[in-house]
């Protein structure tokens, strides 16, 4: 299977894309995330396994909300799934979510300005992958592989991007 969790997604379903591309290099720092789905979509699902997450968060070691919870690098964390439910519970990116075209279009917009000349993960937990969504049973059917070919926990997806300086 590809190292690239776009390729991962369309191979199994083409259920949706993501804009900006995994490994998109040069990304506005007021850029909007948006996810195209083939189907109408459930947003309360969407909204709740959707998370962007910069390097930043994961590079500080000294966590605000749990001295237990060491964060270690972007990599690592990866393939702990208690580790980036923590990440996506405390240090993800706030923003709103917009749907349209009758809920096949999903724009995130981010509560602030990207950081410049900065690597941004985006996370798409297995309840968004897998769950019964209307028509399509699940975004993903990955075949149980994580977006990254398995480096990260079954059912999860994750692309990066980095923004321009």
């Amino acid at each position: 299977m590809s190292s690239n969790p776009q390729d991962a997604v369309s191979d199994a379903s083409s259920n949706f894309t993501i804009t900006p591309t995994d490994n998109q290099a040069g990304v506005s720092l007021d850029q909007k995330i948006q996810i195209k789905f083939v189907d109408p979509a459930d947003p309360e699902l969407v909204e709740n396994n959707f998370h962007l997450i910069s390097e930043f968060e994961f590079a500080d070691s000294n966590c605000r909300y749990d001295s237990l919870m060491i964060h270690s690098n972007m990599g690592m964390s990866m393939m702990d799934t208690m580790k980036m439910d923590h990440m996506d519970k405390y240090h993800a990116t706030g923003g709103k979510f917009e749907w349209s075209d009758g809920n096949k279009l999903c724009t995130f917009t981010p509560d602030s300005l990207l950081k410049s000349n900065t690597n941004y993960m985006v996370h798409i937990g297995n309840g968004m992958m897998h769950s019964g969504m209307g028509n399509m049973g699940g975004m993903g059917g990955m075949g149980g592989m994580g977006g990254h070919g398995g480096s990260v926990a079954k059912g999860h997806m994750m692309l990066h991007f980095k923004t321009k300086e």
